[in-house]
C-alpha cells in the first residue's frame, strides 16, 4: 500500500469511527426519550421493548468504537512506515505477451514471494492485516 492508499485508509477508519459516535449521540437521545415515555406511563410495553433493542444496540456500537480505535492505534502503529507495508517481492515475471496461443489471450502474470512473518494472522487463503473488527450489517 503506497503512502497515499495508506493515509486514506487511516482516515476511512476515523471516518468510521465518527460515524458511529453520531449513531451513539442518537441512541443516547432515543435511550432518554423512552425512558421519559417509560415514567410517564406512555405505551410502556412497547417503550420498554424498544429502549431494550436501543440499550443493545448502543453497547455494541460502542464496542466496535472501541475496537476499532484499538485497530487504528495497531495499524498506524505496525505499518506506518513504507518498510514495513512491503510484504513481499516479485520472484518472476515473464514478458508481457498479447495474442497468446491458443486462444490468443493476453498473458500478464507474476509469481510473488511474501514475507512469512508478515503473515502471522492468516487464515487458509485468506490475509487478515489485523483482528476482526465488525459485521457492518
Amino acid at each position: 500500500m503506497g503512502a497515499l492508499a495508506f493515509k486514506n485508509y487511516l482516515a476511512s477508519i476515523q471516518a468510521l469511527i465518527g460515524t458511529l459516535i453520531s449513531t451513539v449521540e442518537s441512541l443516547d437521545k432515543k435511550i432518554t426519550s423512552l425512558r421519559d415515555r417509560i415514567e410517564n406511563g406512555i405505551d410502556v410495553v412497547e417503550s420498554q421493548r424498544k429502549l431494550n433493542e436501543s440499550e443493545n444496540d448502543l453497547a455494541k456500537i460502542r464496542t466496535k468504537i472501541e475496537a476499532l480505535k484499538g485497530f487504528f492505534v495497531d495499524i498506524k502503529k505496525k505499518w506506518s512506515k513504507a518498510k514495513d507495508r512491503v510484504i513481499g517481492f516479485v520472484r518472476w515475471a515473464p514478458p508481457i505477451g498479447v495474442g497468446v496461443a491458443p486462444h490468443r489471450y493476453t498473458r500478464d502474470l507474476c509469481v510473488i514471494e511474501l514475507y512469512k512473518e508478515k503473515f502471522t494472522s492468516m487464515i487458509g487463503n485468506v490475509l487478515s492485516l489485523g483482528a476482526l473488527i465488525f459485521d457492518p450489517h
